[in-house]
């Protein structure tokens, strides 16, 4: 028999019975374990998994996980109510109307090293209420300089970039499950582009 321990120390301690003949224990790094928050996004043109910025956007992220965690994106027929070819494709409103929300908002987070400079960023809507995001949320489809300091992103596409563009307004968003991704991480997961440099970066 197994038994898995997690201590204070972010250790993990593995212990190994057999039949009562011997015991031994030895300590494994926490690291050997690693884990990565994702979420796969089902919809009707594809599916979309994206990178969860638990470091960065924690107050976000955390009300994301817990409206997928109570199926509040699972049920029903939510759509992406709003699409603006070249800008944004947004859902996450129950009602399709894109007024109404989880029933509960949290604050505007923003001050950290997260931009909108390309494409499959994901972030909170709201109304001109800086506190007022709740449960809708919308992905670029090309650098948005202009949101920056505006709007809480929480999330980047790794898989189903291509995806986007393909959406159309009334398409369905059938499902949203949390997943381990960190076999997907590119290199330097974090956006951290210094917002000076976003105009630069992005000229043609």
């Amino acid at each position: 028999m197994f038994s898995t321990i997690i201590s204070s120390s972010k250790r993990v301690l593995l212990t190994a019975l057999a039949g009562g003949l011997f015991a031994s224990s030895f300590v494994v790094p926490l690291s050997a374990f690693a884990y990565q928050s994702g979420a796969k996004i089902k919809t009707a043109k594809g599916d979309i998994i994206i990178y969860l910025y638990d470091k960065e956007a924690p107050i976000t992220v955390k009300n994301f996980k817990g409206l997928v965690e109570r199926n509040f994106y699972s049920e029903g027929s939510m759509v992406f109510h709003r699409v603006v070819p070249g800008f944004v494709v947004q859902t996450g409103d129950p009602t399709n109307t894109g007024m109404s929300g989880s029933g509960k908002t949290i604050p505007l987070e923003v001050r950290n090293s997260l931009y909108h400079n390309r494409a499959g960023m994901v972030a909170m809507a709201r109304s001109s209420a800086p506190d007022s995001a709740s449960s809708q949320f919308y992905i670029t489809l090309a650098a948005q300089p202009s949101l920056d300091g505006k709007y809480a992103i929480f999330g980047r596409v790794l898989k189903g970039i291509d995806v986007l563009p393909r959406i159309q307004q009334g398409d369905g968003m059938f499902s949203v499950t949390l997943m381990d991704v960190e076999g997907m991480m590119p290199e330097k997961p974090v956006n951290a582009a210094p917002k000076t440099n976003l105009h630069k970066l992005f000229k043609k």
